[in-house]
């Protein structure tokens, strides 16, 4: 099985609207999880590949596994998962490239573990 997400980044801080006015930009990260049978792990590309870690310390994996608990899932872990990350938003930018993360790394989790989440389940 191989799931894609594709996240927007984002910006805020409108004028008056302070943290409350957003917007997503048309500038993605990419992300896709698929099961193997071994030799699992990360693949990094693009923005700050070097500076992410590739172990359980990453923040999609993170994510992922309280996910994964969350819904009662215990046969993933980064033995039997390939994580691919392709970043086109800069790190530490303020346009939401760890948020970006966060969510892919809901939905891919929710979708391995067998749940069809929406948009107000992720966020939730």
């Amino acid at each position: 099985m191989k799931i894609k997400v594709q996240v927007p980044a984002s910006a805020s801080n409108f004028g008056s609207g302070f943290d409350v006015f957003g917007g997503a930009l048309a500038i993605y990260n990419e992300f896709s999880v698929e099961t193997v049978s071994q030799n699992g792990g990360f693949v990094l590309k693009g923005e700050g590949r070097d500076l992410l870690p590739k172990d359980d310390t990453n923040i999609v994996w993170q994510i992922m596994n309280k996910t994964f608990k969350r819904f009662g899932c215990k046969k993933y872990s980064l033995q039997n998962l390939k994580i691919t990350i392709d970043s086109h938003i800069p790190l530490g930018s303020g346009l939401g490239s760890s948020a970006t993360a966060i969510i892919a790394a809901i939905a891919m989790a929710g979708a391995l573990s067998g749940k069809n989440l929406s948009k107000e389940d992720i966020a939730r």
